[in-house]
């Protein structure tokens, strides 16, 4: 019998930011609204960098905008465990039915104004901000009475005012970068302002080696990482670890789980610490979630961090 333990997962906070050069900044929810009205759900079917993804269910409730989506690759069979007596037997394939395919990964959101919050259910953040502007854009193609450059809004993570006290507080005696494997690149590279994490492991490669075609081979390179410490000796006059605070906090914000910093106080931390988030146990909707519960605990979250004042950064 199928468990129907619930499942853990992550409620994470972001807001919806648009180029300064879009006057007046428009809000998120009112342009989804907008082009959500006059599309269905087959409409809303888009191509994603690896499948398709789709809204299944979205609704307006009080003051919030609901949204669910889906992800999948057309015709992709899955991997199956043949129940057989022994060891040794090759693992098979199921392939989907006429009418469906098989769900990669969904995603919940709820949204007010440019507040956003997401919880991923084997979708990635990065790739339900890009069906949405995947989405906008359509509609702005389609002529729906949006901003012409609503496509172009990010989802930007905010970090928690308690974490940034602490960090300003004990300051900053030691970064840790894990600038990583040449070959890696971001969802969204293109469509962004280059990271410093980025950038270091791009001079990087440029200095070490000269050559184009040396450069070339460690770009393709799976086995080839890099790693670059800062530290401050506090027995030595120069930088405080109250002055190298600001740039621990910088590259904690722009980077994933790449950078560490150590305060002064000895504590060590990445950006999950630094992140408005809550981790919540959803009823479990066979490998994924129950879209309606999720959005009862994203409501409750919001509610949180409207009271505590998290809101009005």
């Amino acid at each position: 019998m199928p468990r129907n333990t619930p499942k853990n997962r992550t409620i994470s906070y972001l807001r919806a930011q648009w180029p300064e050069s879009i006057p007046p900044q428009p809000a998120l929810q009112d342009v989804l609204e907008r082009c959500l009205s006059p599309v269905d759900y087959g409409d809303s079917a888009l191509s994603l960098r690896d499948g398709h993804a789709q809204i299944r269910h979205w609704q307006r409730a009080g003051l919030n905008l609901y949204i669910h989506m889906a992800a999948w690759t057309d015709r992709e069979p899955v991997s199956t465990v043949p129940h057989l007596q022994g060891s040794g037997h090759d693992l098979s394939e199921a392939p989907p039915g006429q009418d469906w395919d098989y769900l990669d990964g969904d995603g919940m959101m709820l949204l007010r104004g440019n507040h956003c919050l997401v919880m991923p259910s084997g979708l990635h953040p990065k790739s339900m901000e890009q069906y949405l502007r995947n989405l906008l854009a359509l509609a702005i193609a389609k002529g729906v009475a949006i901003p012409p450059e609503a496509d172009r809004f990010r989802l930007l993570a905010i970090g928690d005012s308690k974490v940034i006290e602490d960090v300003h507080a004990q300051g900053v005696k030691s970064i840790d970068l894990n600038i990583g494997q040449f070959n890696e690149t971001a969802l969204d590279r293109e469509e962004r302002h280059e990271t410093l994490v980025e950038h270091l492991r791009r001079e990087l490669l440029s200095t070490l080696f000269s050559k184009e075609e040396d450069r070339r081979k460690v770009q393709e390179a799976e086995n080839v990482q890099a790693r670059l410490v800062v530290t401050i000796n506090s027995r030595k006059r120069g930088l405080t670890a109250e002055e190298l605070a600001p740039v621990g906090l910088q590259l904690l914000d722009e980077s994933e789980d790449d950078v560490e910093i150590v305060t002064g106080g000895g504590q060590r931390i990445k950006r999950g610490a630094l992140l408005l988030r809550k981790a919540v146990k959803v009823s479990a909707f066979a490998k994924t979630v129950h879209h309606n519960h999720a959005w009862e605990l994203m409501d409750e979250y919001f509610q949180e961090l409207e009271e505590s004042g998290a809101l009005d950064l």
